[in-house]
């Protein structure tokens, strides 16, 4: 979830969530997106920090499910959690930066070849 879903889905205030996940659901894999503050994935053993690429933002409407599509099919692919995060942010990142929800949406080639705009 996002910063915003936190508290609706467990019930707890992100900020607790976020300093507290491995205390509160010790066997949970959690991962919670924070916006133009990157994205962060526990699993009680590992805390794995993603920070965003920075670009100028035209229409943020994708950003969340295609963080999370990309997110997936990284992981589906096989690559190592780290690996996956970069893929999704990068994926977001350039999404981000083209109006509208599907037209924004990157292809996979996208992210392995196509180079992030200037801000």
């Amino acid at each position: 979830p996002h910063t915003g879903e936190t508290f609706h889905i467990a019930g707890i205030k992100f900020d607790v969530m976020y300093t507290h996940e491995d205390a509160l659901y010790p066997n949970a894999k959690i991962m919670l997106t924070l916006g133009k503050d990157g994205a962060v994935y526990s699993d009680g053993v590992q805390k794995i920090y993603q920070p965003i690429f920075p670009v100028q933002a035209v229409d943020t409407t994708a950003a969340g499910d295609t963080f999370c599509g990309f997110l997936l099919a990284s992981l589906t692919k096989g690559h190592p959690m780290e690996q996956a995060l970069a893929y999704a942010t990068r994926a977001a990142a350039l999404a981000v930066t083209k109006h509208g929800a599907v037209p924004s949406i990157p292809f996979w080639q996208d992210i392995l070849t196509g180079s992030l705009p200037e801000i």
